[in-house]
């Protein structure tokens, strides 16, 4: 009997999807097929798209919550990020590394310092970030949309040619052998150059127009705008190709940089980040969210209401002119009633507010209400518009649904979760806009972008990479205590006969125990039990997946430090470290697990998200096929889990999504 093959969640609500309308007589029944009772249709196949067509068509026949249906699932994968994908030369040379190379340890202490010239290297400021064409009311929406496709198909090839650059330079080989040299150096030479390039990291940027869009269109409808940055390695967010997009915006916007999950990190930490940020950007006002829930948020709504008076005062040029400052007018609302938002409250008369209503392209228009004059109602403003934009995962969402006390809109731990932007009334005189997560152009390897879980893990198939990087800034066999695989291997006896006055050879086993990112992903496979479904091998990329998954949610503690400066700017850190580089055991003494391994947090989750978790780390099934990508639907990943990795020894472990619990808890307070 042939043995089935694997078909994914979404290849089968697909195929129920084609069964069912051919059973309504939607769509014609497809022939038969002649490759055995096995053969998998590829994703619904032709009655597949007669399908989708005719839910696209006029069709009568054809129901208008189907067509609505078929025009949302349309709309989202026309959001959908696109990235590009490394080469199999890239994942074979790093999966021969990751096994022969050794880890240095133990790890610098200079590692837990984040090296500023990863972001502001020769050539980052360069990169920028597409900027909207102008445009005028009177060009219809085809000149508008051909004007930014040519717009952003020059610019995508301008990075492209940037990013080119940057890694040919990171090559450490110079660009020519020596002139004496014969043909044989000058092949090898060659090869060597072509080798080190294939195994330079790529760096991702968002490569969709439509998602762009949605960036172009919550800046120019803010006012203030709210740049979260993980708190973990706020560099990364705020590349200088968004700070330059930033500042060329016109009017100018109230820029409020927010450090979000500062609860994984440490009021210490946090201190000393804001202080360099300081150094770095002393026009924009630094916030720390201390948890997502609205009474530690007084901070934000403080700096949103500072940010309200700046734009309300004239700029200096009309200062100076009293005829232009008598009919000088502020370009945002007047008057907002903070105590409402920062009480959680709604005002409790509002048949005295005006009500807005979404009119046109230029914004909002004005109702009246009862009683109210028509002069009174000309002399009120749009409302207050405020916008949240950052990267993916940094917690968009979830600050989203904190301000309002309740849950608004979906917030998950996959990044990307958001695809359209969202406007919200918080309050008649405030509007909050919830932009998609955007990866931002910036010369930064992959892997930290993976390890900042600014990418989706389920798509990268570079495990090997990744866990090296990460290695080299986490002592990872400490962490889980992981036993070395060669000490699992079987003793083979030497029955190898020997004649009288020779000499045997001597086997010499290694005394200091080097690990490599291999014998790291072998370990946790053994310690977890799984094996390839082919080869009975352990499952590696499951292995790596997994552990990425832990650093990514919170569930192992880590954070850079201020990058190091000549003039003492940055506050010391107080920790010796001790060789741990980045991994941080300093935080939330209440999540400390036990030696057991059982965390005696108040908040602890039930076991079942253990399973559920593992599923998602699944991997291709053989070793031999881990430079295929694993593309995995995440969409039920939304839930909390639990994770505890630690065999013996005491951890220090987070909850993300414990920190940003909307619910009362005693403990808290």
């Amino acid at each position: 009997m042939a043995r089935k093959k694997p078909i994914s969640g979404k290849q089968r609500k697909e195929a129920l999807q084609e069964k069912r309308a051919i059973k309504r007589g939607e769509i014609e029944k497809p022939p038969p097929s002649h490759g055995g009772p096995n053969r998998r249709r590829g994703r619904g196949g032709r009655a597949q798209a007669q399908h989708q067509a005719r839910l696209r068509s006029d069709d009568p026949n054809v129901s208008t919550a189907a067509q609505n249906a078929a025009a949302k699932i349309e709309s989202t994968r026309k959001l959908q990020s696109a990235f590009r994908k490394v080469s199999p030369e890239f994942l074979a040379l790093w999966r021969e590394k990751a096994s022969n190379e050794p880890l240095p340890r133990p790890i610098d202490p200079t590692k837990k310092h984040f090296d500023i010239g990863v972001v502001h290297q020769q050539g980052s400021d360069d990169l920028t970030t597409p900027k909207r064409p102008k445009w005028r009311y009177e060009m219809s929406k085809e000149e508008v949309e051909r004007n930014e496709e040519v717009m952003f198909e020059k610019w995508r090839a301008e990075t492209e040619e940037k990013i080119d650059r940057w890694r040919h330079r990171e090559v450490n080989l110079p660009d020519s052998p020596p002139a004496d040299a014969d043909d044989h150096v000058k092949e090898e030479f060659e090869a060597r150059r072509i080798k080190e390039l294939t195994m330079r990291s790529p760096t991702f940027y968002e490569q969709n127009l439509e998602v762009w869009r949605q960036l172009w269109r919550v800046t120019e409808l803010s006012s203030i705008l709210l740049v979260l940055l993980d708190a973990r390695c706020p560099p990364l967010h705020y590349p200088p190709s968004l700070h330059a997009y930033l500042s060329t915006l016109r009017p100018p916007r109230k820029i409020i940089l927010v450090l979000t999950k500062i609860d994984l990190v440490g009021p210490d930490r946090v201190n000393r980040w804001k202080a360099w940020l300081k150094t770095q950007y002393p026009d924009a006002k630094i916030v720390g969210v201390k948890s997502y829930r609205i009474q530690y948020l007084s901070d934000l709504i403080d700096a949103m209401e500072l940010s309200h008076q700046e734009l309300l005062a004239p700029p200096d040029r009309i200062k100076d002119d009293a005829a232009k400052l008598a009919k000088w007018q502020p370009r945002v609302r007047k008057v907002v009633n903070w105590n409402v938002v920062r009480k959680g409250e709604i005002a409790a008369n509002q048949d005295s507010e005006p009500v807005f209503v979404k009119s046109d392209e230029k914004g909002f228009q004005e109702e009246e209400g009862e009683g109210s004059e028509e002069q009174e109602m000309k002399e009120v403003l749009e409302p207050l518009t405020i916008g949240l934009i950052g990267q993916p995962n940094v917690g968009k969402s979830s600050l989203l649904n904190a301000l309002f006390g309740t849950i608004k809109v979906k917030a998950s731990r996959t990044p990307g979760k958001t695809k359209h932007f969202q406007t919200l009334f918080w309050s008649p005189e405030l509007r909050l806009v919830d932009c998609p997560g955007l990866v931002l152009p910036n010369l930064v390897p992959m892997e930290l972008q993976v390890l900042c879980a600014i990418l989706p893990i389920s798509q990268m198939a570079s495990m090997a990479s990744c866990i090296s990087f990460v290695s080299n800034l986490i002592p990872l066999e400490t962490l889980f205590s992981l036993r070395h695989p060669s000490e699992d291997e079987e003793q083979i006896e030497d029955k190898r006969t020997w004649r009288t006055g020779q000499p045997r050879p001597i086997k010499v086993d290694d005394p200091t125990g080097k690990w490599t990112a291999m014998d790291i992903m072998t370990a946790y496979a053994n310690g977890k039990g799984w094996l390839t479904a082919k080869a009975g091998r352990p499952d590696v990329n499951r292995a790596g997946n997994y552990i990425l998954r832990l650093l990514a949610d919170g569930r192992v503690l880590w954070a850079f430090e201020p990058p190091l400066s000549s003039d003492n700017v940055t506050l010391p850190s107080q920790d010796t470290n001790d060789g741990r580089g980045i991994w941080i055991t300093d935080v939330r003494d209440k999540d400390r697990p036990t030696s057991t391994g059982e965390v005696s947090s108040e908040d602890e989750e039930d076991e079942s998200g253990d399973s559920e978790l593992e599923e998602e780390a699944e991997g291709s099934g053989d070793e031999d096929n881990s430079g295929e990508d694993h593309v995995e639907d995440e969409e039920d990943t939304d839930e909390s889990e639990e994770e505890h990795p630690s065999q013996g020894q005491t951890l220090r472990f987070g909850g993300k999504f414990g920190a940003l619990s909307l619910e009362e808890d005693d403990s808290d307070s």
